[in-house]
């Protein structure tokens, strides 16, 4: 006798899913050209999202392994996000800034996770 799917599917809200890849949050912008109101409010919510959980994890990176670089990094990345938001009524400076942010959290990040996976590498200088 076989269950009923409904009854052996785990439930979708269940809190055993993985979290969304960083690179799926990348993709979001292109919504904006689907329906949304406008592409400053994506931009605002996208902001609202990334700096508490950005900030968590770059915090919690340093305090691990205690390297600044990736920190400031990460902060200049959020503040240059904040700054696209900012100048949205000028679109190529809306652009500049919400790459240069995007890069620059996104290359913080990397370098926060790989000094997780290998705390004990050698600082350089200016970290």
């Amino acid at each position: 006798m076989s269950q009923h799917p409904a009854v052996t599917a785990p439930h979708v809200a269940s809190g055993t899913e993985p979290a969304p890849h960083p690179n799926q949050f990348a993709l979001l912008p292109a919504l904006a050209s689907v329906g949304l109101p406008s592409s400053e409010w994506l931009h605002l919510v996208l902001l609202l999202t990334a700096v508490p959980l950005s900030a968590l994890a770059l915090v919690g990176g340093y305090r691990a392994h205690g390297r600044v670089v990736p920190l400031a990094t990460g902060m200049t990345g959020l503040v240059a996000l904040a700054s696209g938001l900012w100048f949205a009524s000028v679109p190529a400076a809306e652009t500049a800034f919400t790459v240069a942010g995007s890069l620059a959290l996104a290359a913080a990040h990397v370098g926060n996770w790989r000094r997780m996976r290998n705390p004990a590498t050698p600082r350089h200088a200016g970290e």
